[in-house]
């Protein structure tokens, strides 16, 4: 692009002082011109690429490019005014207040090349932010299939069934019957609102409780939970059906494992510009759980947290002596235009 750029520009210069050929003080002047401001253009990108990579706020960019404009622009002058008397054969002697005068030539088409250098970079910057939404809408829509899966494998809904049943059997039809509405409000959940991608960590929390509630029926008291999310994170927007996969595992390969049972810990917290969630659960043997923890729960998670926020986002698996298991999901809390949409179409139903 930068050699037919400056291809063009020196096709339309040529062409333009096409009866002028003969003059060569013309010629000389013109091609000095386009030979400096080509050199000068490379100058120009190393400072635009450093000025885009660094992410100077739009002010400071503009500042920083008229100024450099400016100087290679008065540099541009000073050559091409030279090389008019060196090789055009010119009687003028070299001035360099004639060289300022000319400045403003090359300055505006340097900073017409730092526009349209901006320009490129920003159209990248948006088709790549475009891939990554529909990258993001599709893992979306496969994360509420695995949800729904998920939530409906047998051994789980067997299970659930059984405890529904021993409730009947033993004589407790109303914990029966607010443990088939548990159900179903979990199920709701996971079939409400297709085209929401992206809730508060409140809502996504909800999911999270309804599910635990079924749980503990099986469990009763085997099954110990604790939330700790202090209410300035809960309004957050987090991916939908983020943790229930988490939740799952740890319940599955863990504290379905231990015959005194076990706790859940879930915590939230800011860090930094990021939001940080931790699920923490009691497992019985370490070493068996990390064989398991490239397992479709953690390996899913791991890749909607990749494709919706890339390098900004991370899942992270860690133990700790006291066998305890902990998945950290880092999720950056700059909302995207798509994060916004979504919470709007949350905050109105």
């Amino acid at each position: 692009m930068q050699a037919s750029g400056w291809l063009l520009y020196a096709i339309a210069i040529a062409t333009l002082n096409l009866p002028l050929r003969h003059d060569k003080e013309v010629v000389a002047f013109r091609t000095a011109f386009l030979l400096s401001a080509f050199a000068a253009s490379f100058l120009m990108y190393l400072l635009c690429r450093l000025l885009w990579r660094n992410g100077v706020d739009l002010f400071r960019s503009i500042a920083a490019c008229i100024f450099a404009c400016s100087v290679l622009g008065f540099v541009c002058s000073a050559v091409s005014a030279w090389s008019e008397i060196r090789f055009g054969g010119s009687t003028f002697q070299f001035r360099w207040a004639s060289a300022l005068s000319g400045t403003t030539g090359g300055a505006f088409v340097l900073i017409a090349w730092s526009a349209i250098y901006f320009g490129v970079k920003q159209y990248e910057a948006l088709e790549e932010e475009r891939r990554r939404l529909r990258v993001s809408e599709a893992s979306a829509r496969d994360a509420q299939l695995l949800a729904l899966r998920y939530q409906l494998q047998p051994h789980f809904l067997f299970n659930t069934l059984n405890a529904i049943s021993a409730l009947v059997v033993g004589n407790h039809p109303e914990l029966a019957t607010q443990t088939i509405s548990r159900l179903a409000d979990l199920l709701r959940s996971t079939l409400d609102e297709p085209d929401v991608h992206f809730v508060s960590l409140a809502e996504e929390l909800v999911v999270v409780k309804e599910y635990l509630s079924i749980e503990e029926v099986r469990f009763g008291s085997r099954l110990r939970v604790a939330f700790q999310t202090p209410p300035e994170t809960l309004t957050i927007n987090v991916p939908r059906f983020i943790l229930q996969p988490l939740v799952e595992n740890a319940i599955r390969h863990g504290i379905s494992h231990l015959p005194a049972g076990g706790s859940i810990h879930f915590a939230a917290a800011k860090a930094g510009d990021n939001l940080e969630l931790c699920i923490q659960n009691d497992v019985d043997d370490l070493h068996a759980i990390d064989k398991k923890s490239s397992g479709l729960g953690l390996a899913n998670t791991r890749k909607r947290v990749e494709q919706i926020y890339g390098a900004r986002g991370a899942l992270n698996v860690s133990e700790r002596r006291d066998k305890a298991f902990v998945v950290t999901i880092v999720i950056p809390m700059v909302a995207t235009d798509r994060e916004s949409r979504a919470s709007q179409s949350v905050v109105g139903r």
